[in-house]
């Protein structure tokens, strides 16, 4: 949970920074730069202690906008960027984005306060002083995004984020002899094979098992499905999930190998970034069952791009698996999901250089140039209502009503004199002929 992962972050941190003996072979190691995880704040007070630069790893892009806007003061685009946790494209309804702006308000006023608490125990608790908790603003000279706008959605991103694309796809190893064999015999029949993995940090409850297990049964399709022995809910076994004939069990298997592998027809998954980059690297299409966290956005994105239908995990019913095994079928059997999938796959794989390359080519810059601060925009120096001109506004606000009243102003007195002068005017003629009158009586 995300309370265990805050709890966890405050507790090694505090424990480092009080291991003077480790503190003080990192502070001698004399190090140039520090590579930190985002996503780990502890990084950046260490960075602080030992006073180097550093360059930010962001691993799950669809926490970009609201690190960015955290920690570099940056504008988050909530009017077509489905914040976390939310299964929105960016052609959101109006009551999709009054739920995406209560989202963002959400995370920021419980994510913010929980990770400035548990800065401040640490604080107090080793005695040590932290730029990073004292200003509030990340001292990172760069930061690396692990995405690719071929499944992400564009934002404008600022100087200091480089979208490297996704470090850690490569191209196919060759598999197993035993899964090598079965995925063989599934495309000489004809029937293809459905890949089966929920990642490494889902563990399936009985009722899902059952389910999943009910689905993938009656498929035509050979199924390899991982399911790791050690993940599996209470006394349940391989041998009691019952399955049929056309699935083979394994507690392992290399992902992009066998995603490469021609008989694979489609990708039942949690929707990991890794597992969402890979199968559309493979130009495999999905069905995904996210259950946490960014799995959630992965689904909406694969969906978002024609390459993925989603199955919400309270469809897993254990009595028939019907919502999963129809989602299964129809991605298998309209062609518009494959065609969709080979369109990502080669935008994501038309690139000249490696990802890891780029990712150097960032490290090294900064390297070079001292982690100079020239990257950095003014915004994180200004006030709200200065970002948001609101002086600016005002002034010109007040000069246009100051402007318009004396206009008002003046027409109003010349209308009032050019009254008073034509009924002065009209009086003397008047008072004119009277008098004229008088005498000729």
């Amino acid at each position: 949970s995300m309370a265990q992962l805050f709890a966890d972050h405050k507790a090694m941190a505090e424990v480092l920074h009080k291991d003077n003996a480790t503190m003080q072979q990192l502070k001698g190691a004399e190090f140039d730069l520090i590579l930190r995880d985002a996503c780990y704040w502890p990084a950046a007070l260490l960075q602080d202690t030992l006073g180097i630069n550093s360059v930010e790893l962001w691993p799950v892009v669809i926490l970009m906008p609201m690190l960015w806007e955290l920690e570099f003061s940056l504008p988050n685009p909530v009017a077509y960027l489905p914040q976390v946790g939310m299964d929105f494209s960016p052609n959101m309804t109006f009551w999709q984005r009054v739920r995406n702006y209560l989202q963002n308000l959400l995370v920021k006023a419980a994510l913010l306060p929980s990770i400035r608490a548990d800065q401040k125990h640490v604080v107090q608790s080793t005695g040590q002083s932290f730029r990073t908790y004292a200003t509030g603003v990340s001292s990172s000279a760069a930061a690396i995004a692990v995405g690719d706008w071929s499944l992400e959605i564009p934002v404008p991103l600022p100087p200091k984020v480089h979208m490297v694309g996704p470090i850690l796809l490569e191209e196919a190893k060759p598999l197993p002899a035993d899964l090598k064999s079965f995925l063989d015999k599934a495309m000489s029949t004809g029937l293809g094979a459905v890949y089966v993995s929920m990642g490494t940090l889902v563990m399936l409850s009985a009722d899902e098992a059952r389910s999943m297990a009910a689905a993938l049964s009656a498929l035509q399709s050979f199924v390899l499905w991982k399911l790791d022995r050690a993940l599996l809910p209470g006394n349940m076994t391989w041998e009691s999930l019952q399955v049929g004939s056309n699935i083979k069990f394994v507690d392992w298997a290399p992902q992009n190998d066998v995603l490469a592998h021609p008989a694979i027809k489609l990708f039942l998954t949690q929707s990991g970034i890794n597992s969402l980059y890979e199968a559309a690297y493979n130009a495999v299409p999905m069905v995904s069952v996210p259950i946490i966290g960014d799995q959630i956005n992965n689904a909406a994105k694969a969906k978002y791009h024609g390459i993925a239908l989603t199955v919400n995990p309270d469809k897993l019913t254990p009595v028939n698996g019907k919502p999963l095994q129809q989602a299964i079928e129809r991605v298998l059997h309209d062609p518009i999901f494959k065609e969709n999938a080979i369109k990502v796959s080669k935008r994501l794989r038309n690139r000249p250089r490696h990802p890891a390359e780029l990712a150097a080519d960032v490290v090294e810059r900064v390297l070079a140039t001292g982690g100079d601060d020239y990257l950095s925009t003014a915004e994180h120096t200004l006030s709200w209502w200065q970002l948001s001109l609101v002086d600016v506004k005002l002034f010109l606000l007040t000069t246009s009503c100051l402007l318009l009243a004396l206009i008002v102003m003046t027409v109003w007195a010349l209308v009032v004199g050019l009254l008073s002068a034509g009924r002065h005017m009209l009086t003397k003629k008047c008072g004119g002929l009277y008098t004229n009158k008088h005498k000729a009586a």
